[in-house]
């Protein structure tokens, strides 16, 4: 229901200056002088059921159906832009009873700042004050369809509303979501335009114009500000660009493969970051050595899964010529080609203008586009007409929104738990997104989507985020910082496990053999950040916290079994198919080694020290201890050791990697980490390698877990055996770990 209300702009202003409330507000009863004119930070996404029925202005009831205050009814643009503003409320009373009849209301002012009003102007030499409305233009091209109310209180501003919505509409029906109100429309050439009022639009479509446009203006303010397209310090030693693209075209008749010389300048071109499926993609969708001729003479547009056609039509519409996908321009039953292609895929990804991330489904047929989906989920949609001073009617749609978090979107596809994506979206320069949800825009430095700039976490941060690292591509900045100091070696290789790791062990990938492909770029990075020897996963800096990883699962009895025919090594985490965590020192500090490598040997499948491994052995010097495993049917697994005075529980429940027998097996003294989670001070948990020995004898042992324990919190003991005793039985050996 349209509500119209034609008020003269100023003898509304006479008319709400003269309140006869203030002798009520007099009599408040006086307070802490907790806000003073100050600014208060309110969130206005807060339901109205959070707050309690103020005991100044009891019984009053919570509006219901769909009526608009006198206050609200009376908003119009004109008002909005003026210098004073339009005002809203003159004292805590008037304000009460329209939060308690509006519909509009209680969205955008909270029904507590009734109770701090009151405060206020009760405390001596305090001014009532007002509430006024100001409309904040619009003028940022990345973010059209938005502009914002701002609630002031006695000039100064109170909220910002960025889930306040104030649209023209262009004179088609507007899908509005069933939960969020009543659908509404507008006429083109409303007034409110002239005034910097963007234009709602008709539907939602991340295919339409409108997001194009929306796309090419992320892109365009990205090339001039920011610095995103310049090259980061580790990207002077990758192996190269690509050696094929696809140029797209102006027809579906025009694609084709093309191959370049390395001696040429790589055109600019656009990255596809996708999902295989869990099959896998068929074979008109891959690139052999039977097809390549045929590639690179014309590819069918309409044999391509929906993925692939649409990041061609996206890679047009940028006025981008070529495209790059990895399963066509990369030779899929060559291990040759694979193998040095593969290795220049952190390169390949960084030197893009741009990548799409094609999230929308778990397969190649789910495509990037989507329509008629809610930019915006919303509490209600209400159209406010009233008529401006030169006689001409304007059609407000006032829309107060939820909001959709950024991270929910992005790292809730499919897409974010496949496990080649991590590296392309940390080394892309610039990643869009294609969601479920609409477009999302991350770079190096911003984060928007279609409803404005928005802070997203970054992928591998989630926990101790730096402040400066909110985004997926953002993150390959911290692997630029390159220092010989301690603390900044540290710092790297903490990085690598305890962030990069632990989100890619929990991805998936179509074949194990990928593991250690599918992050070598950023193993690459970390290497030149920190110079240190690469060890199929596990840097030689540190080794003994990289080989202090553990089966995050607890149960024991949900062991997945032993690998029949393990690719890499059983020492590191490569080896393993679940997912993996580190310890998380207290404030960040060096783990204790107890552990020295004294060499290493490590076959690789190809010539890239950062891929595919087919063997590896290091040997370690450092303490070890025979120890028995036993498990009993039923009862968890637990460690016995035999003590001067007989057989001790050493421990229950340690963290096996996959299901053994019962056996005589070896502790190794790993490392210690700090801690300060559970005590208010800080304390050491010891880390021990659980290994078994491939022949008695041999000196050659592989891990089948990991026991971790805290000595402070048990008083200096574990299970009641004196630690410094228990680690006297401990011998020092040179063993060879496989």
């Amino acid at each position: 229901m349209d509500t119209k209300h034609t008020p003269s702009f100023q003898s509304y202003h006479q008319t709400l200056t003269q309140d006869p409330a203030r002798s009520l507000l007099a009599r408040s009863p006086s307070c802490e002088e907790d806000f003073h004119g100050n600014s208060l930070d309110i969130d206005s996404g807060l339901d109205d059921d959070q707050f309690d029925t103020p005991p100044e202005f009891p019984n009053i009831p919570r509006p219901i159906g769909q009526d608009l205050c006198q206050q609200c009814a009376g908003i119009s643009v004109e008002m909005l832009v003026h210098p004073a503003g339009y005002v809203h409320a003159t004292s805590p009373s008037m304000l009460w009873n329209c939060l308690s009849t509006c519909e509009l209301c209680p969205r955008f002012i909270p029904r507590a700042f009734c109770n701090e009003w009151a405060r206020i102007i009760a405390s001596p030499g305090q001014a009532i004050g007002s509430i006024t409305l100001h409309l904040i233009r619009n003028v940022d091209q990345r973010n059209p369809i938005q502009s914002n109310v701002e609630v002031r209180f006695k000039g100064k501003p109170l909220l910002l509303l960025g889930d306040l919505l104030v649209r023209v509409h262009d004179g088609k029906k507007l899908p509005i979501p069933q939960s969020s109100g009543v659908p509404s429309h507008m006429f083109i050439g409303d007034p409110a335009a002239v005034y910097g009022v963007p234009t709602a639009q008709n539907s939602f479509d991340t295919a339409s114009p409108f997001s194009f446009q929306l796309v090419e203006s992320w892109l365009s303010h990205c090339k001039s500000h920011h610095s995103c397209s310049q090259r980061l310090g580790f990207d002077d030693t990758t192996t190269g660009d690509p050696r094929r693209l696809i140029d797209v075209g102006l027809y579906p008749t025009s694609i084709k493969l093309v191959q370049f010389d390395k001696q040429a300048k790589l055109p600019s071109f656009v990255a596809l970051s996708h999902c295989w499926g869990p099959r896998g993609l068929p074979l008109n969708c891959k690139t052999t050595v039977a097809t390549i001729a045929e590639r690179e003479s014309h590819i069918p547009y309409l044999s391509l899964p929906k993925n692939f056609r649409d990041a061609i039509q996206i890679t047009r519409r940028l006025d981008v010529r070529y495209l790059w996908i990895d399963s066509l321009c990369i030779l899929q039953d060559s291990t040759a080609d694979w193998n040095e292609e593969a290795s220049k895929m952190g390169a390949i990804y960084a030197r893009s203008i741009l990548t799409i991330a094609a999230g929308c489904g778990g397969d190649a047929e789910s495509g990037c586009f989507v329509q008629n989906y809610p930019p915006f989920r919303t509490y209600l949609s209400r159209e406010i007409t009233n008529t401006q001073q030169d006689g001409q009617s304007s059609t407000l749609l006032v829309t107060v929104r939820k909001r959709i978090l950024a991270s929910r979107s992005i790292l809730r596809t499919p897409l974010t738990m496949r496990g080649w994506t991590l590296q392309e979206h940390i080394m892309a320069p610039r990643l869009l997104h294609y969601t479920d949800h609409g477009l999302f825009w991350e770079c190096r430095q911003d984060c928007y989507s279609e409803q404005g700039k928005v802070n997203l976490m970054s992928l591998i941060t989630l926990e101790g985020a730096d402040p400066h690292c909110q985004t997926a591509p953002s993150t390959a900045k911290l692997l630029e910082i390159r220092s010989s100091q301690p603390d900044a070696l540290w710092a790297g290789v903490y990085l690598w496990y305890s962030r990069i790791l632990a989100d890619y062990s929990k991805r998936h990938l179509t074949y194990r053999s990928d593991k250690l492909p599918a992050v070598s770029a950023i193993a690459r990075a970390v290497h030149w950040q920190i110079q240190s020897q690469y060890l199929a996963g596990i840097f030689a800096q540190d080794i003994s916290f990289g080989l202090s990883f553990q089966r995050l699962s607890s149960p024991c009895d949900n062991l997945p079994p032993r690998p029949a025919y393990p690719l890499v090594p059983s020492w590191t985490w490569a080896a393993h198919d679940f997912e993996a965590r580190w310890p998380v020192p207290f404030r960040s500090s060096k783990a204790k080694p107890y552990i020295t490598l004294v060499g290493s040997n490590i076959e690789l499948e190809g010539s890239d020290p950062f891929g595919r491994v087919t063997r590896g052995l290091l040997q370690v010097s450092g303490l070890i201890l025979p120890v028995m495993l036993s498990m009993s049917g039923g009862l968890k697994p637990r460690l016995f050791y035999r003590a001067p005075d007989g057989q001790k529980l050493l421990a229950e429940d340690p963290n096996l990697d996959y299901e053994v027998d019962s056996q005589s097996i070896t502790l190794m003294r790993l490392c210690a980490t700090e801690d300060s989670v559970i005590h208010p001070f800080s304390y050491w948990i010891d880390h021990y390698l659980l290994l078994t020995e491939i022949e008695e004898g041999s000196g050659s042992f592989t891990r089948i877990g990991l026991l971790e324990t805290d000595h402070t919190a048990r008083r200096g003991t574990l299970e009641g055996i004196p630690l410094e005793r228990f680690h006297s039985e401990f011998k020092e050996e040179t063993i060879s770990l496989l």
